[in-house]
């Protein structure tokens, strides 16, 4: 149970920076090259998120 929780926590830290991540991309507007990266960072997290709800790390 606790390494349940652990993951929920780590994932619920994960989404708060991918969250702050899509502002940022957002903030870019026309920076099309640094906007893209964090864009695929973003996605990339979101597998991450994903991965610790359904225990698969």
């Amino acid at each position: 149970m606790e390494a349940q929780a652990a993951r929920r926590r780590i994932a619920a830290e994960q989404n708060a920076l991918r969250e702050a991540m899509e502002e940022m991309h957002q903030q870019m507007g026309d920076r099309g090259d640094v906007a893209g990266r964090l864009n695929q960072i973003a996605n990339q997290m979101d597998e991450v998120i994903n991965d610790l709800l359904n225990d698969k790390l």
